[in-house]
Order: structure tokens, then sequence, then C-alpha cells
């Protein structure tokens, strides 16, 4: 035979013995002795000086359970007190990597841990073999073997020998592990049932107890219906007791009254007409009875019973009676009344038991009341929890729950279509303290308002959408905190003012400047911003010709914008005509070839992808159409169409404005040019006036002097201040 034969038949061999070895185990229930007999043959099958199986303890230690060792004596001690720690050593490495590991020179080791246990170097082993027993693919527990220098080295045969076997031994261990705890749980259950068994023995005294309170006692356990339980306690106790009829009284309180609540009618004619009956504690027997405490019995009735017995019971022909005070927590609750036609007795050890049903009854209403009392706390919290969810759900502002450190834990549908999520899902993937904010609302904004109030109210701020544009909305927000002050989450509620901002902003540029160009760009500009879209034009109508012209445009090449002012819209045509006509806005998410049918095809000619149109109104009426497109996709909901109509009122404003502004322009400058012509004529008219008056004194002075002297000086100076010159000369031509 070979040398390659001989090992794998050698192999084989061991295999099988392990096989048995296995079976063997697996059939064994007892813990210790499979540990036992899994070393004892291990070290036989693999011919190994030693083997160990070690078991990790609380303190981060290999602890051994059970070895074989080719030596005299007991190394338990030893090996108890020097154990290997865990993440050391051969043993370690193999417990850390979950497989087999061996070496076959370990002798240059340190002693303890590095690579074997002191106890086996002692005993002259030299070679090491180390795997994991795996549960689940964790280990819970090592088998070590060891071999002296003069034996064979161990090879990856060995290995997987040990660890297919080590696997086999993990399930035996881990089943018998369960059995024993099942077994010991089912031991103390059933210690505690012989234990309950004979104090209920001792109590009852009897087999005869002993059946009907344990009847009793499962019918208390059984049910949470306090008048089928109730019903039941009264039938079996009047068939034990001997008695024919019952009914079960409760304490009022307010009245100090004991009110009947249930009956048991048996077979004792008469009863079935007892509806309702109703005693002060002060009277009979069953008053007596309740407020003493103690049961009170009679089997006949003497003149002395005649007067202490309701008068219904003495109706009835009774005979025999008993009343039993209802306990429940040392409190009496109510009276439990037997009756019967016949003679019967009550003696010690029945009175006994008739006290023991008493306090069944207490505990049976007991229950039903603890029952009732969650069911109604169980109703009030679903009905409320159920309203929660309803408000939570079909709220129109947004909710929502998030972590300190950004985690989304709840969002409503309000919320997740304000951000233009599908679902929860979606939205939790976003982490708020990376993304989600615009940059003028950082979330460390919101994060030191919160931490520091304990709340948020009114804190306007700017989210990202999912599609990139930007939501405005007014924040309320509280921190939910444990008893120790640590913050669990946030909730708050969130309403969306984009279009009150956005609108806003617009009615603010709108009154900010009477330049229609100017103000025209602006809105076109911020709507494009709000909507999603990337260009705009304003068309205005032409009512002599019918049709509407280009305006203004937004965000357009020069030549585009040229091109488009040669574009006009009849009333009736397009999609920019059936707007003005209609009043209403057309928006087409998606140009497709249908609809490119009822679009201008300048605008296809484009790639345009969507297309908006929206009525310009002022003072009702129709006056152009605001047109936003974009060479991408652009959904407008309803909300968003809202928002758009009332921009179309805001531009027909700005229109008005600038219509307003440029009449009162032309009026003023009008009057303006007016007044310039009455000053002219003004000057006119004085320059005329003095000129008349200045030749008058000239006159005048010529006519009144002979002196040429003095007539010229005159002349001069009248000149001088009607001319205003200082200074005057007169020259003669000579």
């Amino acid at each position: 035979m070979k040398k390659g034969e001989g090992v794998a038949s050698s192999y084989q061999q061991q295999l099988e013995a392990l096989n048995k070895l296995s079976t063997a185990i697996l059939s064994n229930v007892d813990l210790e002795k499979i540990e036992k007999l899994l070393v004892e043959e291990i070290r036989r099958i693999l011919g190994v000086a030693g083997c160990v199986l070690f078991f990790p303890d609380g303190d981060g230690l290999l602890e051994p359970r059970a070895f074989s060792i080719a030596r005299r004596g007991d190394p338990r001690g030893e090996l108890s007190r020097r154990r290997p720690k865990v993440k050391q050593g051969i043993s370690g490495k193999a417990w850390k990597t979950r497989k087999p590991f061996y070496s076959n020179d370990v002798a240059h080791h340190k002693s303890g841990g590095a690579g074997i246990h002191p106890v086996l170097l002692n005993t002259n082993i030299r070679k090491i073999l180390s795997a994991p027993l795996l549960s689940n693919g964790d280990p819970i527990g090592l088998l070590t073997v060891g071999r002296t220098s003069t034996e064979p080295d161990f090879t990856d045969m060995d290995a997987e020998l040990l660890t297919n076997f080590g696997n086999q031994a993990a399930i035996a261990i881990k089943n018998a592990s369960t059995r024993q705890t099942l077994k010991r749980e089912q031991e103390a259950l059933q210690r505690r049932n012989r234990e309950l068994r004979e104090k209920e023995k001792e109590l009852l005294q009897s087999n005869l107890e002993s059946k009907l309170l344990n009847d009793i006692s499962n019918i208390v356990n059984s049910s949470l219906d306090l008048d089928r339980v109730l019903s039941t306690i009264m039938r079996e106790t009047c068939k034990v007791l001997g008695y024919q009829a019952a009914a079960m009284f409760f304490y009022n309180s307010r009245e100090k009254t004991l009110d009947m609540v249930s009956s048991y009618k048996g077979t004792m004619p008469g009863t079935r007409n007892v509806k309702e009956l109703s005693f002060h504690l002060d009277e009979a027997f069953g008053g007596q009875s309740f407020k003493s405490g103690e049961i009170i019995s009679f089997h006949k009735v003497g003149p002395k019973e005649k007067s202490r017995i309701h008068k219904i019971f003495y109706d009835l022909k009774l005979k025999s009676a008993a009343y039993i005070p209802v306990v429940a927590k040392e409190k009496k609750i109510g009276l439990l009344a037997l009756v019967s036609r016949q003679e019967v007795r009550l003696d010690p050890l029945l009175e006994r038991l008739a006290s023991a049903i008493g306090n069944q009854v207490g505990i049976a209403i007991e229950n039903a009341s603890t029952h009732q009392a969650l069911k109604r706390e169980q109703e009030a919290l679903q009905e409320s929890e159920e309203k929660y969810r309803r408000v939570f759900e079909d709220s129109l502002i947004g909710l929502y729950r998030t972590t300190p450190d950004g985690r989304i834990l709840m969002a409503n549908p309000a919320l997740l279509n304000m951000l233009g999520y599908s679902t929860l899902d979606e939205l939790s993937h976003r982490n708020l303290e990376e993304s989600g904010f615009g940059p003028a609302s950082p979330r460390s904004m919101f994060a030191d308002l919160i931490e520091t109030k304990g709340e948020v109210v009114g804190l306007e701020s700017a989210w990202i959408r999912a599609d990139g544009s930007t939501l405005y909305v007014r924040e309320n927000a509280r921190a939910i905190r444990d008893d120790d002050g640590k913050t669990l989450y946030y909730e708050g509620s969130v309403e969306d003012i984009t279009a009150s901002k956005l609108l806003s902003e617009i009615s603010e540029t709108v009154t900010s400047s009477l330049d229609l160009d100017e103000v025209l760009k602006s809105v076109m500009r911020e709507t494009c911003m709000a909507l999603g879209f990337q260009m705009a034009a304003v068309y205005l109508h032409n009512p002599t010709e019918r049709r509407l012209e280009l305006r203004s445009t937004y965000n357009t090449t020069k030549a585009t914008a040229e091109k488009l002012k040669e574009v006009t819209f009849q009333v009736q045509q397009s999609l920019t005509g059936r707007c003005f006509k209609s009043g209403k806005v057309i928006s087409y998410d998606k140009l497709n070839a249908a609809r490119r049918k009822k679009v201008h095809k300048f605008f296809y000619q484009q790639r345009l992808k969507a297309l908006t149109c929206i009525p310009v109104t002022a003072k009702e009426k129709r006056i152009g159409v605001l047109s936003l497109a974009s060479r991408k996709e652009v959904k407008l909901d309803p909300i968003l169409e809202r928002i758009a109509s009332a921009i179309g009122n805001q531009v027909g404003i700005a229109i008005e404005n600038a219509s307003i502004h440029q009449a009162l322009k032309k009026e003023q400058e009008a009057l303006e040019k007016g007044n310039r012509e009455l000053l002219e004529k003004g000057k006119e008219l004085l320059q005329s006036n003095l000129e008349s008056k200045l030749l008058n004194d000239i006159s005048k002075i010529v006519n009144s002097f002979l002196d040429l002297d003095e007539v010229l000086k005159s002349i001069m100076r009248e000149s001088c201040k009607a001319l205003a010159f200082q200074g005057a000369a007169i020259f003669l031509y000579n």
C-alpha cells in the first residue's frame, strides 16, 4: 500500500470513529457526560497525548471544563488557576479567527498563553492543535489537543477532523445545554406546582374542597366575562354544597345597600320572577354577614330566623340559606347568598370552603374589574392613537419627528408632498446634518435655538426639495427629552410659505419700481427660480390687431429674443392664445408629439420640454400672458398653479402701475411745457412793458432839460437801472 493511500485510509477510519462518537454524544442528554466522553474519545481516536475542552468565562479567559491527559494525578486545580487569555496564544488565535490553528514546535513559546497551556507543557506536550466549537458561526468553546515531540506532527487533515467533530460537538453541547436549561426550568415549575398543590390541599383538607376550588379557580382564570364567571361559580357552589339557587350582591357605598347583580335560579320554582333585589346593611342576615365579614347560615326557618330574613326569601318558603362575604384585596365588596327549600347544613369544614369560595369570587371580580379598566384604557389608547394617526395622515401642514443627529423618524404625507418625495423610506435616506437646508438657514441655527430654549416658534427658513428647488417654511418644534434631560428627538410642524414668500417678494418688486421693463424682468426671474423654469416672456394684448405681442423676455439669448419679437399669437390660436382667451393657467410638463400641435412651432424648434402659460390680469381684465419655458420637465401641482395665477395678477398690477405712471408722466411733461410757454410769454410781456416805461422816462427827460450833459447823464442812469448795468458812457461820432 502506498503512503498516500495509508494516510487516506487512516483518515477515513478516524472520520468513521468520530461519526460514531458524534452519534453517541448527540444521543446523550447529560452535559457533563458529553464533555467527558468527548475529550476521552478524541484523545483515543486522534492518538494524542492530551485533550482539553475550554469554555469562556466572563473575565475574558478560557476555563477548562473537561480534559483527558496521559499523566498521573488530577491537573484540574492547575488548569483552573492558570487559564489562558482568550485573545492570546494558539488557543486564542483559534478562538479569535474561528478557524483551527496548530503548531508542531511550541517549546520555544513562553509558558502560559503564548502557544500552549502550562499544564500541557508540564506533560511534555510540544505539538498543539486548537479548533473552535461553532454554533451559528459563533464560538461557544474550544477543543485543544496535544502531542509529544516523539509523536507525529499535526496536519491539515487532523485540523479538518477536529473542526468537523468540533462542529458536531457544538451542536450536541448546545442541545444538551438547552435540554438541561429546560429540565431545570421544568423541575422548578414542577416543584412550584407541587408546592401550590400542597398548599391547596392543606387549605381545602378534602378532595371535595380541592375539586371545587380548583374548578372555581379555573373558571376565574379562564374567562374575564364577569357574568359568565359568577354564574358558573354559583352553579358549581350550589351543586357541591347542596343549595338550589344563589344570588350575587355588590356593595353600593353611596346608598349603603347590597344590590343583586347576578343570580343562579337552578331548579327552585318561583325564583325566576326575582329580578331585582336590594337591602340595607341593617336588614336581615345578609347585612349582618357583610358588616361582620363572617359567614352566617341556617338550615331551618324558626321564629328567630323569620324576623331576620328578607321578605322575598320568606315568601319563597326557604328552609336553608348561607351568606358568604366576598373579599378582594382585604376589602369587603359584596355578598354571595345560597338558598334552598331543603335542609342544608354547613359544618365547620364546609364553612371554610364557603369562605374560600368568597375569596375566589373576589378574585374573579377583581380580575374582571382590572380587565375592564385595562380594556377601557386600551380602547382609549387605541382611539387616541387612531385620532393621532388620522390627524397625522390627514393634516394639511407638515408633521415630523427627527433625531438630533439628523435622522428622519416620521413624516406625514403633507410634508412628503412639500419636499417632493413619494414615501418616507425615500426621505429617510436624507440626513439633515448633511443636506436639506438653504445657505441662509443652516440646521445648526435650528439646533442651537431648540437646544437652548427647548422649542422654536415661527422659525422661517429655506429647505431644499428633492428636485433641488427651494421650499420656504414656517416651523414650530419642541425637543422631547428623557428624565435625565437628554434630547431623544424633535417633534415639529411645518407650514409651506413658499407661495406667500414668493408673492411677497414679487409684490415688493412690483411696488419698488415704476420702470416696467425692470419690474417685468425681476418678476420673471423670481418666478422661474421658484417654479423651476429656465426662461420666460411677457406678451401684451393688442386689442386693435387682436393679437398678443412680445413685451419682455428673461434668460433668452439675443437671437432668441429677436425671433420672439417676430412671433405673434392670435387670441384663438396656440397655447398662449388659448390661455389668454380662457383666463386659466395652462401647463404642459412634457411636450410630446400630441401636444406639439397645440403650441407655436417656434417653441418645439427650441427643444423645450415644459411650457406654462399664465393669464395676466389687471382690474379683472385680461391684458396679456406670462409664458414660462424649460428644456427639462417641470410639473405644476394644483398649489403651484394657484401661485402661478397669483403671479399673473401681480404682473397685471405691475403693468397697470407702469401704465398709470406713464400717463402721469405724460401729463406732467405737458404741464411743464405749458408752464414754460406761459413763462416765455410773461417774459416777453414784461420786456415790452419795461421798454415802454424806459422810453417814456427818457422822453420825459429829453423834454424837461435843455442842458445836454444833464440829459445824457439822466438817460444813462435810467438805462443802467432798467437794463441792470453798472456804468455807461455816450460817444459822439466825430
